[in-house]
């Protein structure tokens, strides 16, 4: 899984200079993936390129709540950092 989900992630840097709204619908997507994966160095980028921390998906699921329930604690401290409320 971890494989499927870097390798959709090795996109950020460029998604991160497309503008307007699409960029940070991709951005989230990309934001939530991470979090299934439990890749920290990709939430950590996207993060800082302006991804939404507390944006949920079309389920009402946050990245918070998907890193927790997924047992990667050093993403759900990352989001926390950023900011995260729940």
């Amino acid at each position: 899984m971890k494989a499927v989900v870097r390798g959709f992630l090795a996109r950020v840097k460029t998604v991160c200079s497309i503008g307007g709204e699409r960029r940070l619908y991709d951005m989230e997507l990309k934001l939530e993936l991470a979090c299934v994966g439990g890749l920290a160095e990709d939430t950590r980028a996207l993060l800082a390129a302006g991804a939404n921390v507390n944006a949920a998906n079309i389920e009402g699921y946050t990245p918070l709540f998907i890193a927790s329930s997924q047992g990667h604690a050093d993403v759900v401290q990352l989001l926390q950092t950023a900011g995260a409320k729940k």
